[in-house]
């Protein structure tokens, strides 16, 4: 019997390749010299996402004038293919997902200012100094779910303060973890604690074609709304979900899947 030659699996296996290379070559850059992280991941999102292999669609961006603002993002919980996770690629435990990476990227280059990502920090000093280069707040890992300590809510808290008041816009995943494609869980309420104690109007942000081989990319961006002051985060919570299921489509969910 003649086995058959299957020509989307070796395109699949080339396209692959073709991002792991191009990413080990910046990333082997940016973890020799984590001070020159934020050029290193324009340059290697500009190689990756180069509009003729894989396309990028933004739609929303007259939402978000630079001009106006700052904003705090709250996109969706994508997932990311095992075969393109970075710090995976260097023996390390945590990923730094490329939908992160290009949304920075491709959002400071609209606002002409960098945006900064809430994410969990590693467990690990040199992992650390990359994200700290690359301006995101670190959230303390905690392998068991516990909830954080006052001094280092502060600390998150002063931080974020600190952006916004140079007009500069945050990026948090409300959900906390990936509820399946086209899925949307339920949303935890300290996004909207801080975009309420710091005026800043949450945007919601449908993050897509990230869970496949990468050929076509899109971000999908509602307009800005603030949280009414004196509106429990709960509650406002309840009502973003609400409003993005509605105008972004996604389904609600209250259990992860596997």
């Amino acid at each position: 019997m003649v086995e058959q030659f299957d020509i989307h699996t070796l395109e699949r296996q080339k396209e692959i390749e073709r991002v792991n290379t191009i990413t080990r070559k910046y990333w082997g850059m940016v973890m020799t010299d984590p001070s020159g992280a934020r050029e290193a991941v324009r340059q290697m999102c500009e190689e990756i996402f180069d509009e003729e292999r894989i396309t990028t669609n933004i739609t929303g961006l007259d939402h978000i004038p630079p001009n106006q603002g700052p904003y705090i993002f709250a996109p969706n919980h994508p997932t990311v293919l095992e075969e393109h996770k970075i710090f995976e690629m260097f023996g390390a435990k945590y990923s730094v997902p490329y939908y992160i990476l290009l949304f920075d990227h491709l959002m400071s280059q609209h606002l002409e200012k960098p945006v900064h990502f809430v994410v969990t920090g590693p467990d690990n000093d040199q992992y650390r100094k990359v994200h700290e280069s690359l301006g995101y707040i670190l959230v303390p890992h905690r392998p068991n779910g516990e909830k954080l300590s006052i001094p280092e809510m502060k600390t998150i808290n002063t931080q974020v303060q600190a952006y916004l008041n140079k007009g500069e816009s945050i990026v948090i995943f409300p959900e906390g973890k990936f509820y399946g494609k086209g899925n949307i869980g339920p949303l935890q309420p300290g996004t909207f604690h801080l975009a309420e104690k710091f005026g800043a109007p949450v945007t919601p942000v449908l993050m897509d074609g990230f869970d496949e081989p990468y050929s076509h990319i899109s971000f999908d961006i509602a307009a800005p709304k603030e949280v009414p002051a004196g509106l429990h985060p709960r509650d406002a919570a309840t009502i973003f979900r609400c409003r993005i299921i509605e105008e972004l489509g996604l389904r609600p969910v209250e259990t992860r899947e596997t």
